[in-house]
């Protein structure tokens, strides 16, 4: 948690004046989390809608940098007679790199890291066990983005996150970006 504020505070001082350039933006989206969690000594691939928030400030044209919060769901699935339930959330810093296509089309890349958190629990015949992870780790993805008007895109990416005890965490998601 210590970090979590540590990192917000900072994301604050650094894009407070940024508001006044005409650079901030924010935005909000929906999707499909995925995670690939142990269970009965095989990998389970979970999957479940999550949603994700944003803001960013806009350096030049090509480079910005993002502060957002990402839930990925919470997942419940069978495996060799045991149940799982997970859960997954994190906070992400990226910087992003963007490729203008057109005046309106915009495709994009971008790497950081993601402080996260998981909550596995494993049932069966036995009882239940339930293990709390989290670390911060490193984060990329990708995607697109489609101005609409001065202020508004339709965005559409895939972020693929590295955590260490759950395996092939992945977000594919739309939403909309609005800049200031």
């Amino acid at each position: 948690m210590k970090k979590l504020t540590v990192l917000a505070v900072a994301m604050t001082m650094f894009l407070a004046p940024a508001s006044y350039a005409g650079k901030l933006f924010l935005g909000a989206q929906w999707g499909q989390g995925s995670i690939e969690v142990p269970a009965g000594g095989a990998r389970v691939n979970l999957d479940d809608d999550g949603y994700k928030g944003y803001v960013g400030y806009k350096f030049t044209r090509f480079i910005s940098a993002e502060l957002g919060y990402t839930d990925l769901g919470s997942f419940n699935g069978t495996s060799m007679g045991v149940a799982i339930d997970a859960e997954a959330d994190l906070i992400s810093v990226m910087l992003v790199a963007t490729l203008p296509a057109t005046p309106k089309l915009e495709f994009f890349v971008k790497a950081g890291a993601a402080d996260w958190s998981t909550t596995v629990t494993l049932t069966d015949m036995m009882g239940t066990v339930s293990v709390d992870s989290g670390g911060t780790d490193f984060a990329y993805g990708g995607g697109i983005s489609y101005r609409i008007g001065q202020r508004m895109a339709i965005r559409g990416e895939w972020e693929t996150y590295e955590f260490d005890d759950v395996k092939n965490v992945k977000f594919g998601s739309i939403g909309v970006r609005f800049g200031f």
